[in-house]
């Protein structure tokens, strides 16, 4: 029996627009809210609509209400988390503190102005 694979924390790497393209069964059993809505729309698709979102929140620090830049900022974060979860949650963020780290030695040498 072949069975999926997967990328990061959750999500099969065998999938295309969410569809499974593995010929055996899936041992991912989505957890979190977040989870099962990547899982039923796959990464292609939570790809297309992080585009979307991104381009939603600009429009709203442009012109909208600060109701519509959270509401904006939600749905970016959303798709955000999902991203980090399938491309690996841990890696990223230690990624993500080293480059804290390097922003503040920056600011504190100067670097900055």
């Amino acid at each position: 029996m072949n069975y999926c694979t997967f990328k990061g924390d959750y999500g099969c790497s065998k999938e295309l627009n969410g569809k499974c393209l593995s010929s055996g069964y899936c041992r991912f059993q989505a957890k979190s809210k977040q989870q099962q809505i990547f899982q039923h729309f796959g990464l292609s698709n939570q790809i297309d609509k992080l585009f979307e979102e991104y381009r939603e929140v600009l429009i709203a620090f442009l012109y909208g209400t600060e109701n519509d830049i959270k509401e904006e900022l939600a749905d970016v974060k959303n798709l955000i988390e999902q991203l980090t979860d399938y491309y690996g949650r841990k890696e990223i963020e230690k990624i993500q503190e080293f480059k804290n780290e390097r922003t503040l030695e920056r600011i504190e040498s100067g670097y900055y102005g």
